[in-house]
């Protein structure tokens, strides 16, 4: 899954999910609010992280939701996993 597909998939996501919570849009809207709410926040996350990354919808979600309730953990954590792994899975130097 590449960054775009992440964000594509996140925001269709959160498309169906508000629908379900009966959000209605004018017709000549689509998702596009919502498509558009999704990437800005993804993107202050990736800014968080240091560098995008692929991430499924329900990550993604989880970490807005918090975020919008004022809980910074979530991309605190997840900033501090990705540095570990990156660490981990680094190419040996040469020696």
């Amino acid at each position: 899954m590449t960054v775009e597909q992440s964000l594509t998939e996140t925001a269709a996501h959160a498309a169906e999910s508000a629908r379900e919570h009966g959000l209605r849009l004018s017709f000549f809207l689509g998702d596009e609010p919502v498509a558009t709410y999704v990437r800005d926040r993804a993107h202050r996350l990736f800014d968080r992280l240091g560098h995008p990354v692929a991430l499924p919808p329900e990550i993604l979600l989880l970490a807005f939701i918090l975020a919008a309730r004022g809980n910074d953990h979530p991309a605190r954590w997840l900033a501090g996993h990705l540095h570990a792994a990156r660490a981990h899975h680094a190419p040996a130097p040469d020696a």
